[in-house]
């Protein structure tokens, strides 16, 4: 699309009186930098002659946060965060899977440089790769730690049809029949429908490294406290004060309606959320729609992540359950 088209669009949203999140819906923002590097100047400009209207996010690849110029033009075309798939903090893994660029640079420092120019990360991992030589989720867990990533998108690896993925592994006769996206009644459930093939290591270590991510990703206090380190100290764009003014004004009753519900709904996370929002309404005004952001996060996250861990439990307890058949028949033989 050229910038002409963009514009169009974005004014079609302006006059039909939306205002608020835009999502740049593309796998790889940065596939063609030269591109969108001359696309940005005129996003500022458009967004510069209307007081900023849009909040914008997208998605992007890990090698974004070595193009400082970039993320600046990004920061004051006010884009806020994008998605990046880190997949897996293990080189080997990131060769294995084609994330070459993923292996250059430290995943922490990455992402600092990232948050140096004022935009959040939403990271994806990916868990199941043939390249896992044993437990990854304390590795994951570090990484995300020493990243101060709040939250994280898991999925267990799934083979698409028509991927390189998928041939390599129906060559080596380890792809399950019928590969397609509604496989196991799980159509659209992109965390738990995975391992749609034999795996290296055992299933069941992989689940487990599913469960025990989720049950210490959203923790709250750790939680929280990777949202202060990495999100509070961020400098965001410096918009007029009547422009954050009137944001402030707009959103006023959905954001207290939030720390409504959280107040009653998730008492174990109360204090961290009220704590962590005064904070940043104290030192950095600028930030405290991003830490409402991580609070919404925080709010749909926990309990699906309660679901997600009782699904691989289920599917443990089977795989038990059916390792546990051969022993008893024996068993039964014996006796008879």
């Amino acid at each position: 699309k050229m910038p002409a088209q963009m514009l169009a669009e974005l004014d079609a949203l302006y006059a039909l009186g939306y205002r608020g999140k835009v999502d740049f819906v593309d796998d790889n923002l940065i596939g063609n930098k030269k591109a969108v590097k001359a696309f940005l100047p005129h996003l500022i400009a458009w967004q510069k002659a209307r007081s900023f209207p849009f909040i914008l996010t997208t998605e992007a690849s890990h090698n974004i946060a070595d193009d400082a110029q970039l993320l600046s033009m990004m920061r004051e075309a006010n884009f806020t965060a994008f998605f990046v798939g880190i997949e897996s903090p293990d080189p080997e893994t990131l060769v294995q899977t084609s994330k070459k660029q993923n292996t250059k640079r430290a995943i922490s420092e990455s992402v600092r440089k990232i948050y140096d120019q004022g935009l959040m990360v939403f990271p994806g991992f990916v868990l199941g790769f043939d390249a896992e030589k044993g437990s990854v989720a304390d590795i994951v867990m570090q990484c995300i730690e020493d990243s101060n990533l709040p939250m994280g998108v898991f999925s267990l690896l799934y083979a698409l049809p028509g991927t390189q993925l998928t041939r390599r592994l129906e060559k080596e006769g380890r792809l399950h029949p019928g590969v397609g996206f509604d496989n196991d009644h799980k159509q659209g459930d992109y965390t738990l429908a995975g391992l749609n093939f034999e795996t290296r290591r055992p299933r069941e270590e992989i689940l487990r490294d599913f469960i025990a991510i989720m049950e210490r990703l959203y923790e709250p206090i750790a939680y929280f406290a990777r949202v202060r380190r990495g999100i509070l100290p961020m400098k965001r764009l410096k918009l007029p004060a009547w422009v954050l003014i009137r944001d402030n004004i707009r959103e006023i009753r959905r954001i207290l309606r939030i720390m409504s519900v959280i107040t009653r709904q998730r008492p174990e996370a109360r204090a961290a959320v009220w704590r962590l929002w005064l904070e940043s309404l104290w030192k950095n005004p600028a930030v405290s729609r991003n830490v409402i952001s991580m609070v919404v996060f925080y709010y749909y996250l926990v309990p699906l992540s309660r679901i997600w861990i009782q699904g691989a439990r289920d599917e443990l307890a089977a795989i038990e359950a059916r390792a546990c058949v051969p022993a008893l028949e024996h068993l039964v033989e014996a006796a008879e």
